[in-house]
């Protein structure tokens, strides 16, 4: 991969996770998320973004987003590649979750530890709540500066 266009990505992937920390706290019920699917463990998850080597961690506790620095053991791990988390706010929520399992069927996409690919569902479930909300979210905004 070209020099410009990995740093390119990996200023990306840094600037979507910082979004997604801020959006995921300020507008969603995230608490409720938690309790729907039953992810109230506080597992760490590590997404590794293999083809820029970027890894995130995050976890979802006590209604709060969290993205962690210096893990040693998260509980799960994903390996994907960026175009995957970069195509999230691309695509409809069942199109992602479809492109997830076809590209995990042909090996793009490993899930590691017991409920990765399950809390790979309930963060995209997050980023579709996310994107639902933003017209909601525009609209206030325009409220509020007039």
């Amino acid at each position: 991969m070209d020099t410009d266009i990995l740093k390119k990505r990996i200023s990306f992937a840094g600037k979507l996770t910082k979004f997604f920390y801020n959006y995921f706290n300020s507008k969603l019920d995230l608490k409720k998320l938690q309790e729907t699917y039953k992810a109230d463990k506080g597992r760490i998850t590590r997404l590794d973004l293999t083809d820029i080597n970027v890894s995130i961690h995050f976890r979802l506790k006590n209604g709060k987003f969290e993205i962690l620095k210096n893990v040693n053991k998260p509980d799960n791990i994903i390996l994907a590649p960026s175009d995957m988390y970069f195509s999230l706010f691309e695509k409809e929520h069942d199109a992602i979750i479809q492109e997830m399992m076809t590209r995990w069927r042909f090996g793009e996409i490993s899930f590691f530890g017991e409920t990765a690919m399950a809390d790979f569902k309930l963060f995209i479930k997050a980023i579709k709540d996310l994107k639902d909300s933003l017209p909601k979210i525009k609209q206030e905004a325009v409220l509020q500066s007039a």
